[in-house]
């Protein structure tokens, strides 16, 4: 249990305005989540208390972010000095977590990325970086992937944010996230992007565009390996600008990387 969980003086059914607090289940990246309940519908939600207040996080009374394949911040506030994100209870399997043993064709995951990349183009369109698309936070909907975490999420100043806190997660994390201090912008996510396209297909962590050639299996379309790689690029400016121009590029290459699929079951058919 993290510092901000060892000290935050929690009595039994707290009362964070509309919400009750009931216990402490987990320990997020920003510090301890606990279930709680909405008093008038009776709706379990999640109650994420944060470790490190950030003046630019996710503010839903400045930017409403209306989308079924983005899980909706429901309120924010302080207790005990705190601050917390209030989100509706998320069920369901993550991506590449322990019940998710689906074996997906190179294209199947790339669908789920382009859609996913969808839903983090609507937070750019707005102003918003996301920053912590690591895979526990993708549940898997029956139609799209679910993205959660919108409370720790930035507003962009002047189209960037500053690099306050090292990553979490290293296996999606882009270089500029190393360094304190330094520009993140719409482009940070491209790459976290990337990253997760590049651990749907291998399971590997880590690597560049240099290296994603050598890295991926040889039954990746050329089609989809050359976006990936460009959303990797370790030179921000060589990658796709935003989550929307990454998905229109990854689109089109699934549309092809399915004919190269068909030719070759055509081929294997034939021969």
């Amino acid at each position: 249990m993290n510092a901000v969980a060892a000290t935050l003086p929690v009595p039994a059914r707290a009362k964070l305005g509309p919400f009750d607090l009931i216990e402490h289940v987990a320990e997020g990246s920003h510090g301890p989540v606990y279930r709680g309940i909405q008093r008038a519908s009776r709706m379990p939600v999640a109650i994420q208390f944060l470790s490190d207040p950030d003046l630019d996080r996710f503010d839903p009374a400045r930017i409403s972010i209306a989308s079924p394949t983005i899980l909706e911040v429901l309120a924010t506030g302080i207790f005990a000095k705190v601050p917390y994100v209030v989100t509706p209870l998320a069920f369901g399997r993550t991506l590449l977590g322990p019940f998710d043993d689906r074996q997906r064709s190179p294209v199947e995951a790339a669908s789920i990325v382009a859609s996913l990349a969808e839903s983090v183009g609507l937070l750019h369109h707005h102003g918003i970086v996301h920053l912590r698309l690591s895979p526990r936070n993708i549940v898997l909907g029956d139609a799209a992937p679910i993205l959660l975490d919108l409370g720790t999420s930035r507003h962009l100043r002047h189209g960037q944010a500053e690099c306050t806190r090292l990553p979490v997660d290293a296996t999606v994390a882009a270089p500029e996230q190393w360094l304190l201090g330094s520009r993140l912008t719409p482009a940070t996510d491209v790459y976290q992007l990337g990253a997760l396209l590049r651990l749907c297909w291998t399971g590997a962590a880590g690597g560049t565009e240099s290296a994603i050639s050598t890295r991926l299996l040889r039954h990746v379309p050329n089609s989809l390996r050359d976006v990936c790689a460009r959303a990797l690029a370790t030179d921000v400016h060589r990658r796709f600008k935003d989550a929307n121009q990454f998905a229109v590029a990854l689109r089109h290459a699934i549309g092809r990387g399915q004919t190269h699929t068909l030719v070759n079951w055509w081929r294997k058919l034939f021969n």
